[in-house]
């Protein structure tokens, strides 16, 4: 009886071993390397900030040519709505300009979907930002990330902005 059962476990673990090797192993995406290589240098404190009690990061490690994870803390205890939207300016002869879209358009053209986004318990919202089909891929240069916010019921927008330089 001994004996059939420690056939019947090897047997079976057999089974299961063969049957784990022969899995398809599913590829996983790759990304292209030039995207995910990229030198750069996050520029602190921001010039742009028109709200006290808030500020944007950049999530380490998440900085490409075409996307960035942005972290937006708010100290203010108001009830700041932050937007999906965003624009990008990059820095030219000294001066803060706005990149025009792929098709040429200025940010203030572009569509966006109006969902109001709030701060979590910890005072901080976290958002990916994938700019390759608005912008491209970003070239070597400083630049900014400008988002806005406003209290519920004011129109006035309140703007903030992270600064990076991509070096290579």
């Amino acid at each position: 009886m001994r004996r059939k059962l420690l056939i019947t476990m090897i047997i079976l673990t057999f089974c299961f071993s063969f049957v784990g090797c022969n899995k398809e192993k599913k590829e996983e995406p790759t990304k292209d390397k030039t995207e995910n290589k990229v030198k750069y240098t996050i520029k602190e404190p921001a010039e742009l900030n028109e709200i006290d009690g808030v500020l944007m990061r950049i999530k380490k490690d998440t900085l490409t040519r075409t996307s960035a994870t942005i972290v937006i803390y708010d100290y203010t205890n108001d009830d700041n709505i932050y937007g999906q939207a965003y624009h990008i300016d990059k820095r030219e002869n000294g001066e803060w300009v706005s990149l025009k879209t792929l098709d040429g358009k200025e940010w203030t053209e572009v569509n966006w979907n109006l969902i109001g986004y709030h701060v979590d318990e910890h005072d901080r919202l976290e958002m990916d930002i994938g700019w390759k089909d608005l912008y491209g891929a970003l070239p070597n240069g400083e630049y900014r990330i400008v988002k806005g916010t406003s209290k519920q019921g004011e129109t006035k927008n309140h703007n903030f902005s992270v600064q990076f330089v991509i070096e290579s």
